[in-house]
């Protein structure tokens, strides 16, 4: 098997909390269905 040779790039994530007494909430984002990496997933 070749290695992979994709440079490795930096990312960040951002977790954004509705801090309600009995119903918190996280803010979520769909990724697009032609995003190269994990298409049309669900992410925070």
């Amino acid at each position: 098997m070749t290695p992979d040779k994709t440079k490795i790039r930096n990312a960040a994530t951002i977790i954004v909390v509705r801090n309600k007494k009995k119903n918190p909430s996280v803010l979520m984002g769909q990724r697009g269905i032609n995003a190269a990496f994990m298409p049309s997933k669900f992410v925070f």
